[in-house]
């Protein structure tokens, strides 16, 4: 159980970052890949980013994030500001013909800018500050599964200033963090079911009863997982219930298989 804790920590620390990187290739790849297939209309991508004060809403109807850049074409930015009351209210708005993201800032192309109650302002390029980094802003376009677990608390961060709901990568962090306990909950288990004695017989009922109760926790998990994506319990007690859940009662089975 101990070297099953081990290798779980080794999971989520070294090879959950790995796995995140090429599902995180793999969606960007087949986003381009797939862009017209079937269609001629182009794809439409909403983002969001901000802090105490601002809010900006960008709406663009085509994006290119190959090689680590993100480049949006046909865009459309809604600037907020919050007032005293923090309600945001709206500013101005920017019509770009692209937008690229370099470090801390926007770069925007052809530009039209319009405040409310005044004529549009045309410019060649224009400057926006932005809290987002490339790999922020694609992870955006991912699942929380796409992101790495060192990654995690800044997608939520960020994304929580953006006024949007973090939800799904508070659950997988919570996730991630039990997995070396659930790891160890399933060697404890494989144990209480490997002790019989040969000469007793049943080994194939008992082999098939420990292979269904591993079904039953994965689907344990995932349903808690579910649950709480729908806002029905707690992201913490879905996170973590099933690895306890599961640690108890290889427990409580250990014992009585060993005292009776």
């Amino acid at each position: 159980a101990a070297a099953a804790f081990a290798i779980g920590v080794l999971t989520v620390t070294l090879l959950n970052p790995l796995a995140a990187a090429f599902s995180a290739r793999y969606e960007s790849d087949r986003a381009n890949l797939m862009e017209n297939y079937l269609t001629d209309a182009p794809k439409e991508v909403w983002l969001r980013q901000g802090d105490d004060r601002t809010q900006m809403v960008i709406h663009a109807k085509q994006r290119d994030t190959t090689q680590g850049r993100v480049r949006l074409t046909g865009v459309s930015l809604f600037v907020y500001q919050k007032n005293k009351q923090g309600i945001p209210e709206f500013k101005r708005r920017l019509e770009a013909a692209e937008a690229q993201l370099y470090p801390g800032y926007w770069k925007l192309t052809d530009v039209r800018e319009a405040a409310a109650g005044e004529s549009s302002v045309r410019s060649e390029s224009l400057s926006i500050r932005s809290t987002l980094d490339a790999e922020s802003a694609m992870e955006r376009f991912a699942a929380p599964e796409s992101v790495s677990f060192w990654r995690l608390p800044d997608a939520i961060r960020l994304t929580e200033q953006a006024g949007f709901s973090a939800n799904g990568y508070r659950l997988r962090f919570q996730q991630l963090l039990a997995t070396p306990i659930l790891f160890a909950a399933m060697l404890i288990l494989a144990a209480a079911f490997s002790l019989r004695l040969a000469r007793l017989g049943g080994l194939a009922g008992l082999a098939g009863a420990g292979v269904g109760l591993g079904f039953v926790v994965f689907f344990f998990n995932e349903f808690s997982g579910a649950l709480a994506n729908a806002d029905i319990i707690p992201l913490f007690a879905a996170a973590w219930a099933p690895p306890v859940v599961a640690l108890l009662s290889g427990l409580a089975l250990l014992c009585y298989t060993e005292d009776g």
